[in-house]
């Protein structure tokens, strides 16, 4: 007997949750139970039992197929959004591909006996032409350009408009007339944020460094400090919060290490928050003085305690407190003051060995503002020496507020 997969089984599943515009979700968990019901009758031999019972899945299935691929066509020719509907199309090519391959299969079934297998195989395709169907429809959302005041997160407005909105890009309208992109993040346990919240992106991807920021190429690409600067500096990218109030600030960034950046020890570290006072990514909101948010240090050694996790001569300044992470991309006691370490990502919570391992485990962040704002968020690079001698470049950042 064939078994369904486990890929078929996560269909199954996910398809409760899916399913919209007609069709509950007790439609679906019906079509779910029956097929298991089948399986049943198909493994307890009985044969007519188990054609009759998969004739029914088919039945239903056929069903909700057609008023999926219904409501489809209510978005297809309304989409105002040329990405989302590429994507929209193909899934439904896909969904229209499983379905003609369930056809063909309806053929080649002889006796009674593998005529229940024939059913069984036909039905689960029929349910991944289905998944695929729901899969475009879920994708519809992203046709539209939302509605939103400036003062809310546009995800949790979103939310309000459509329940059941999956997590993605999204393109809003705000009452300003502004049309603004975001990503969305819905209920999702997910590593970044680690909590079941709604979250609304201020980053954005970038195809070129920040303007201020030299790029590093050496197999990757960084975005770092000007490489003709002689002494300690920041270089800063601001995060438009576009007026939306927040209490929670999400993300992660990585980067890596260049040179022998010693996190906040060196001769000429400043305790102020509005200069160079760490040798890693300082991100914070506000201005004069400037909010704490989170703080990523750059150690030249995983095997020297540079981190202020070991209680260095180096206070923490009160203002970071708790909130930072420290990791080192070299393996060796010494660092090359011309080496990019690009073997060993920072602040990605892997391959955090010897002296670095207490501080190196919190790569992403989550943090709960005292009160709430609708500042801006800067990012800095920051060293208190040349980049003749040390630099944190930044491959990847992404910063979410709630």
């Amino acid at each position: 007997m064939t078994s369904l997969s486990v890929f078929g089984i996560f269909i199954l599943t996910a398809l409760i949750f899916t399913v919209r515009d007609g069709e509950t979700n007790d439609d679906m968990a019906t079509l779910v139970n029956q097929f298991l019901s089948c399986r049943k009758e198909e493994n307890n031999g009985g044969i007519q039992r188990c054609n009759k019972c998969f004739d029914q899945v088919v039945a239903g299935s056929m069903r909700l197929l057609g008023t999926c691929n219904d409501n489809f066509a209510k978005f297809q020719g309304s989409c105002q959004n040329t990405e989302a509907l590429l994507g929209i199309n193909n899934a439904l090519l896909y969904s229209l591909k499983s379905y003609h391959e369930a056809i063909l299969s309806m053929y080649q079934c002889r006796d009674e006996a593998e005529h229940c297998k024939c059913k069984e195989h036909l039905t689960d395709m029929l349910i991944g032409s289905l998944s695929s169907c729901n899969e475009a429809i879920a994708k519809s959302y992203k046709c539209k350009i939302y509605p939103v005041n400036e003062n809310e997160p546009y995800c949790t407005q979103l939310k309000r408009m459509e329940p059941n909105a999956q997590s993605g890009l999204y393109t809003f309208k705000t009452n300003r007339k502004k049309e603004v992109k975001a990503h969305c993040l819905m209920n999702e346990n997910i590593h970044q944020c680690n909590e079941s919240r709604i979250w609304t992106s201020v980053t954005h991807f970038e195809t070129e460094c920040p303007k201020g920021f030299s790029i590093y190429e050496n197999a990757i690409k960084g975005c770092g400090r000007p490489r003709n600067t002689s002494t300690g500096s920041c270089s800063s990218v601001q995060y438009k919060a576009h007026n939306m109030t927040y209490s929670h600030v999400c993300g992660i960034v990585n980067g890596y290490q260049y040179g022998s950046p010693d996190a906040l020890s060196g001769f000429n570290r400043s305790l102020s928050i509005d200069d160079p006072y760490v040798d890693g990514i300082s991100i914070t909101h506000g201005t004069s003085p400037r909010q704490h948010i989170w703080t990523y240090m750059a150690a030249y050694s995983e095997r020297q305690r540079v981190c202020p996790c070991f209680g260095t001569n180096r206070t923490v300044p009160n203002f970071i407190g708790d909130y930072y992470s420290c990791e080192s991309g070299n393996s060796n006691l010494v660092a090359d003051i011309n080496m990019l370490y690009t073997e060993d990502t920072l602040w990605d919570a892997c391959l955090c060995r010897y002296d670095e391992v207490p501080c190196c485990k919190k790569g992403s962040f989550n943090v709960a503002l005292p009160k709430t704002t609708s500042d801006d968020i800067e990012l800095r690079v920051c060293a208190d020496e040349g980049t003749d001698n040390e630099d944190v470049p930044f491959t990847s950042v992404g910063i979410f507020i709630s």
